[in-house]
């Protein structure tokens, strides 16, 4: 049995050797095939997650000349709006170039735990962990282009050339990871672990003080950008002030455990995610229960990669569980790490590990085959897709050059090249008065928006409401006597001010 499996093992690696031979071109090839057929069967969603829209907002700004916060304003770092800017510079501003940004994010991400595996595990085994990575991101969650995935990214960079001695891969990796908190403002404990982990590994402090020059130079680069712009005040509370006081704003914890984790595990019983996630939970309680029963069999050699990904993987954890509000999205941070741990136990504590990779990789192939039909439809039948787009068909109701309001489905304004009636983004922010009275009052003291800023509104009287659902939550139906039902799609309206 054991030669059996031990063939087995030889087989996989002979496979996989075949169909690459060691060149990066099939690799990466295999990789963009794979994140296509899991990511481009969403292309039909317009609104996936609200945040995406604001991203996409913020990005256009960007495209149009504008600095983040300064004309608009959203509670994220700016690299993501930087980074879809540049992406809208290059291909043009569409919802398309958006979503092709995140797919390749995913590649460029997969390549590295590919790259970062190098020196321990098999060819095999790095395009598997790469290939777990990918179908761990194709939760419905994880389709739109998120912060996390640029965060992601730029701590998979970092981790790549901290895995390297030299000075400058030192700078590098600091540099790489201040990108990633200029993302996301919870990968600072990240870097906090890191720091920890260099200070136990008596790595010299001659390297820990260029990591942190190389850390620190992105953050005073922007903070120089916007002195000279007159907008550094906004900068540094959109980036750290708000960011901090947005953390009283929390979600009882028991609430969370009882309603959000069966609805991501429950509902999707039979996905290739939830048996990933069954499986590394088994794999750490085999290691704990054995370890107890006999250590001598179960010592495991961690490497510096393997030792990197834990402490990484659990800063992550604690930063989501103290940063006050849980959502789905939040858990896209976590899935590279995962992905290279789940192998990496495997590799280690199982001896019929054949088994599982052959397991694996029926369960990646039954959970694109769905997701792949789809895909292959949507890209060969794009241009009608687009034309169908549901909030997009509203654009020829409405004149561009009047004011709007959007509660939801605030894409709209990225259609219609209209301005949010204030300068942020998120739709229905300025609508909570109570529940975001902090953040509110600091958008104030910045000078985004007034006092009673929603109320003002309304007074107001926009020519345009769009609506679904939001509109009926916060404006009082007798106010919609002013309006006039111009087009309807769906649940979807658009009213229009009478005359």
């Amino acid at each position: 049995m054991k030669n059996l499996l031990t063939n087995a093992k030889k087989k996989l690696d002979y496979v996989v050797n075949l169909l690459f031979c060691g060149h990066l071109f099939k690799i990466y090839s295999f990789f963009i095939i794979l994140v296509f057929l899991t990511q481009f069967s969403s292309i039909g969603n317009e609104v996936i997650d609200w945040d995406e829209t604001d991203f996409i907002l913020m990005g256009n700004s960007f495209y149009e000349g504008n600095l983040p916060y300064t004309e608009l304003w959203d509670l994220k770092p700016p690299m993501h709006f930087i980074l879809i800017g540049f992406a809208f510079k290059t291909f043009g501003p569409s919802l398309l170039v958006t979503r092709l940004l995140g797919d390749f994010l995913i590649f460029l991400s997969a390549a590295l735990i590919y790259h970062l595996t190098k020196d321990i595990f098999t060819n095999f085994e790095r395009v598997l962990a790469a290939s777990v990575y990918i179908i761990f991101v194709s939760f419905d969650f994880s389709q739109p282009t998120m912060t996390e995935f640029t965060a992601t990214f730029f701590i998979l960079l970092s981790l790549t050339f901290l895995k390297n001695n030299g000075n400058h891969n030192f700078f590098l990796s600091g540099f790489a990871i201040s990108l990633s908190v200029l993302t996301r403002t919870n990968i600072a404990f990240v870097v906090i672990g890191l720091l920890v982990y260099l200070y136990r590994q008596k790595v010299s402090t001659k390297k820990v003080m260029i990591f942190l020059s190389g850390g620190l130079s992105p953050l005073f680069t922007f903070m120089l950008i916007y002195l000279f712009e007159g907008a550094l005040k906004e900068f540094l509370y959109s980036v750290f002030v708000i960011p901090l006081g947005n953390t009283v704003i929390r979600e009882n914890f028991l609430d969370f455990v009882t309603s959000s984790l069966p609805t991501i595990f429950l509902d999707g019983v039979f996905s290739i995610q939830i048996w990933f996630v069954f499986l590394l939970v088994s794999l750490l309680m085999r290691y704990f229960i054995k370890s107890k029963t006999n250590s001598k069999k179960l010592i495991i050699d961690f490497p510096d990669v393997i030792s990197l990904n834990i402490v990484i993987f659990f800063s992550i954890l604690i930063s989501i569980l103290l940063g006050g509000r849980f959502f789905y999205h939040y858990l896209i941070q976590l899935f590279p790490f995962a992905s290279i741990l789940l192998i990496f136990l495997i590799k280690n504590l199982y001896e019929k590990k054949s088994i599982v990779y052959v397991g694996i990789i029926l369960l990646i192939f039954l959970n694109i085959l769905s997701p792949a039909k789809q895909s292959i439809y949507n890209l060969t039948n794009y241009s009608e897709i687009e034309r169908n787009y549901e909030i997009k068909s509203f654009v020829n109701y409405i004149d561009s050059e009047k004011n709007l309001l959007a509660l939801d489905n605030h894409i709209i304004y990225f259609y219609t090249g209209i301005k949010p009636i204030t300068p942020v983004v998120h739709p229905n922010t300025i609508a909570k008065a109570q529940d975001y009275k902090l953040l509110l009052e600091q958008l104030m003291e910045l000078g985004y928006i007034v006092e009673n800023q929603f109320s003002v509104i309304l007074e107001d009287k926009p020519e345009y409401l769009f609506c679904e659902k939001e509109c009926s939550l916060y404006i009082p139906e007798s106010y919609f006597k002013n309006y006039t039902l111009i087009s309807k799609n769906k649940d979807i309206k658009l009213y229009q001010l009478s005359d």
